[in-house]
């Protein structure tokens, strides 16, 4: 409660650098008549709290006499980190509403009354107390120590923090309210005022690098590029674009002597490494194709590895002739008349097709020879039904013509039992044709589904 001739204002305290925690106004120093006996003003010594800087210098030289205003200039030493607590005249507290403790050296807030007595005055600031948290970016990347939530801290206190990244992370900085303090795993922080103290981690990258691994004696073709990946994060393998005639890609292993696949195409996957900057090797798995060809195993070898079958007297409903032969001792030999558009020649066991392989991808291939030229096709049927693989011009007479189909089956109602049927579409031209060296391919279970090569490249390579 103010007593009676108080009253507020504000100055600017202290001269020559020098301030008492509180003193009297010039003015009214000059204008206070001096007598004896009179009224002596000291200030009492308060004991400092939380360090707190609460006793300058007393002022304590002369008696004032009765009524003389006096001034009290109230400050919190000569730093900041202060807070004004109370002001007691004669050991009583007065109303201070308005008066804010402050360094010295600025505008001071004052408190103001008339002397009619000996006077004590005591001022008394504290530590402001600061909070201080700390949290670490992304969760779960790393720890700090201390890790503080809301811990009290005076002005001027230092914390020593230490940042340790987890596995698959590494540190990057220290910020205040995105602002960078450190780039050091260790940071000393000094208090000034309330703040969140964050330590940043990022995710450790890594490299995967494929590797074709072909099997001794083969080359791969195609390439299949590396492919960049971060700690805890799922991504997909780079699909593979590697090829190696007769064999069929598995997927990839850690392993160069792996005969078993640790991932498949394009899977995704997590934390193949947990180091920053390293390079997972990855290495195709190659399985040699094996496939069973029509007649017997007897014939040219095939690029694709085996042999292809001929035509050696056995497995056709035909007739086989020596006169022209492109590999072992016989061929096919079909005669056309002018009495029918065609001759055929079929297989006299069933290749085995179901309703999920007639889905598949098939390559059929096969030679003819003419001594003369009809103007006529040849198309080829499996199972004996519509439709067929397709129909192919014959080729120029006196040379041996390649003759290759491409395509599924799943078009064919299956009615029939699987038989492999030849034609000579002569369009009733009297005439001969031989075939020899025929192939049936499943292309989707050599390369796998998704995987099978067109039908260009079967004809460069097979």
């Amino acid at each position: 409660m103010n007593t009676s001739g108080t009253s507020y204002s504000n100055n600017v305290a202290g001269t020559n650098g020098v301030r008492p925690a509180a003193h009297l106004s010039l003015e009214s120093l000059e204008n206070a008549p001096k007598s004896t006996p009179g009224f002596e003003l000291t200030e009492s010594r308060a004991s400092d709290e939380a360090g707190g800087r609460i006793n300058p210098e007393p002022n304590s030289d002369g008696y004032y006499t009765s009524g003389t205003r006096i001034t009290i200039y109230v400050y919190a030493g000569d730093t900041v980190g202060y807070r004004f607590v109370s002001l007691k005249i004669n050991g009583v507290e007065v109303d201070t509403q308005g008066v804010v403790a402050v360094p010295s050296g600025a505008t001071q807030n004052s408190y103001s009354f008339n002397i009619t007595e000996n006077t004590t005055y005591e001022v008394d600031v504290t530590d402001i107390v600061y909070q201080i948290s700390s949290t670490v970016s992304p969760s779960g990347s790393g720890t700090i120590s201390p890790s503080l939530s809301s811990a009290s801290y005076s002005y001027n206190d230092t914390i020593s923090f230490r940042a340790t990244a987890n596995i698959g992370y590494h540190f990057v900085n220290w910020t205040r309210n995105g602002t960078q303090l450190s780039t050091s795993t260790s940071y000393s922080h000094t208090v000034t005022a309330t703040a969140t103290i964050t330590a940043n981690f990022a995710a450790n990258t890594y490299t995967v690098r494929y590797n074709a691994n072909a099997p001794s004696g083969t080359t791969a073709t195609g390439s299949t590029a590396n492919s960049s990946h971060s700690y805890n994060v799922s991504k997909a393998l780079t699909k593979n674009g590697y090829s190696i005639s007769g064999y069929k890609f598995l997927g990839w292993s850690r392993s160069s002597t792996a005969t078993t696949a640790t991932y498949t195409d394009g899977e995704s996957v997590l934390n193949l490494s947990s180091s920053n900057g390293a390079t997972v090797n990855l290495y195709a798995v190659w399985q040699a194709q094996n496939y069973t060809v029509i007649m017997e195993a007897s014939g040219y070898p095939s690029k694709l590895g085996g042999l292809v079958g001929g035509f050696e007297r056995t497995g056709w409903g035909g007739t086989y002739g020596t006169e022209h032969v492109r590999s072992g001792d016989y061929a096919l030999k079909i005669t056309g008349s002018a009495n029918s558009p065609e001759a055929v020649v079929s297989t006299t066991n069933v290749i085995s097709i179901n309703s999920t392989t007639k889905n598949h991808v098939y390559y059929v291939q096969y030679w003819g020879y003419q001594e003369t030229r009809t103007n006529g096709s040849t198309q080829i049927y499996w199972p004996i039904e519509e439709p067929s693989f397709g129909s192919l011009p014959l080729g120029p007479a006196g040379q041996w013509n390649k003759y290759s189909f491409y395509g599924t089956r799943s078009a064919n109602p299956l009615a029939e039992s699987g038989h492999l049927r030849v034609d000579f579409d002569n369009q009733n031209q009297a005439g001969t044709i031989w075939f020899d060296d025929i192939l049936l391919l499943d292309l989707t279970e050599i390369f796998g589904a998704g995987n099978e090569p067109s039908k260009e490249w079967c004809d460069a390579n097979i």
